[in-house]
């Protein structure tokens, strides 16, 4: 059952290891029905995202010996009443790839369940559009098979009471003397130091939480910068 879960409900994605978005399938991979349904996800992932073209889908692109053909990832443009297809590798910004790249899983989660592990999901992406997502997960009538998002990010916007509960932040804070990486909940703090109507970014900021970087760039352009002292170092 351990080794089930594993292999077939969880499934981890590190954006320093993400490659570039599978632009090009081959029709020996997946079947057509495959493109299709993949087709209609991206259809209506497009119009409800509001991601710049009217359309985004996998268009076949016959090979040069003809014997065999592509289904490559197209961005489709309306100009003069006409659809312009471009290749969406030429269009689109790594944050619109991205968002495309995981919209098929995403569909699959929320069918049959499971955990999605993303690190830095919002790279490249707007806060906006990440909140329209983590919505989808926090909303029990659409998210039936209990799917899970487990991500990473450096930006505090998400310290939200209407986006999380308590009990779904997690800080890391790293050990100053051993180097060691430290996980907690927001709730470990108990509820008497954090009520569900705190503002949890200003108090983050003002340091209750911890996981707070204090860096001091000043010395590193003083006056005396690239001058030698009187022992000849710099």
């Amino acid at each position: 059952m351990v080794l089930d879960f594993f292999k077939e409900e969880l499934i981890v994605v590190s954006d320093f290891t993400l490659k570039k978005t599978n632009l090009t399938f081959s029709l020996e991979d997946s079947p057509k029905k495959d493109f299709l349904a993949w087709n209609k996800i991206l259809d209506g992932f497009v119009k409800n995202a509001d991601l710049g073209p009217q359309g985004i889908a996998f268009k076949s692109n016959k090979s040069e010996n003809k014997e065999s053909s592509n289904m490559e990832l197209v961005s489709i443009y309306k100009y003069n009443d006409e659809n312009i297809v471009i290749p969406a590798e030429l269009m689109e910004s790594r944050g619109t790839l991205k968002l495309v790249d995981f919209a098929i899983p995403f569909e699959k989660l929320f069918k049959l369940g499971g955990v999605f592990v993303l690190d830095e999901f919002d790279a490249a992406i707007h806060p906006e559009l990440i909140k329209g997502i983590l919505a989808l997960f926090n909303d029990s009538d659409r998210n039936k098979a209990g799917a899970q998002l487990i991500f990473t990010t450096h930006n505090p916007i998400y310290l939200n009471n209407k986006i999380f509960r308590r009990d779904q932040i997690r800080f890391v804070e790293k050990d100053t003397d051993l180097y060691e990486s430290v996980i907690y909940s927001l709730a470990d703090f108990g509820s008497e130091e954090v009520r569900n109507d705190h503002n949890f970014l200003i108090n983050y900021f003002k340091g209750n939480y911890g996981a707070l970087p204090f860096i001091d760039f000043s010395k590193l352009l003083n006056s005396n910068s690239g001058e030698e002292d009187e022992d000849g170092n710099l």
